[in-house]
């Protein structure tokens, strides 16, 4: 998923790394991106929802993004989780597998008390852009986690009608197309930047607490 030299899946997670050498943003937040290092399969690769492979054009590749284990997961002080989609939830092979083998944090409430919020692209406007979240709460509630939703907090963005956009006030999304063809658009990408930065105001202040 690629727009120029930017994608929803960079703008979100590496908004800290592409400010400067040390990996924060002018209020000290460190964002460390990862990824799953599974391909998603589809019923043919023409169809397969490309956009989840790797970020097209000239943008960054999820292949630059370290490949994440469950037991990484609890040396964050919050996690945003970008989610492909199958059906309307996040997808089994390569998302929900990876919440499958987190039975040991689980066991030991590692992730309890940490935020999460989620992002996540569908094929089409009714793919999923508010299942996936819902669906993935449960998962974070297992662990004891802290959903922090984006809400209303983008402001006027939100409401805007004059065009076919991802997301909403459960995080941010875009629509990649049946064939994972469709880039983000410019309003899709100030939501997922808006939400890396409210998220990460927000795990400041309970780290704070």
């Amino acid at each position: 998923m690629s727009n120029g030299d930017q994608d929803l899946h960079s703008v979100l997670l590496d908004l800290g790394t592409r400010r400067d050498a040390g990996g924060g943003d002018e209020e000290g937040r460190r964002l460390r991106p990862r990824r799953r290092g599974h391909r998603l399969a589809g019923a043919g690769d023409a169809a397969r929802g490309g956009a989840w492979e790797d970020a097209r054009g000239t943008g960054a590749r999820r292949e630059d993004h370290p490949i994440i284990t469950a037991s990484q997961l609890a040396e964050a002080d919050g996690i945003l989780f970008g989610f492909p989609t199958r059906f309307g939830m996040m997808a089994a092979q390569q998302m929900k597998a990876f919440f499958d083998s987190t039975g040991g944090l689980w066991q030991a409430q590692s992730l309890s008390g940490k935020p999460a919020g989620v992002f996540f692209a569908t094929g089409t406007q009714g793919g999923g852009q508010e299942t996936t979240a819902l669906t993935a709460v449960t998962q974070l509630t297992h662990h004891g986690m802290l959903f922090v939703p984006v809400g209303y907090t983008h402001g006027a963005g939100m409401f805007a009608m004059d065009e076919v956009k991802g997301g909403s006030p459960y995080g941010a999304g875009t629509f990649a197309g049946a064939d994972g063809s469709r880039v983000p658009s410019d309003a899709e990408l100030a939501l997922a930047a808006h939400q890396g930065k409210y998220f990460a105001g927000t795990v400041k202040k309970l780290k704070a607490v």
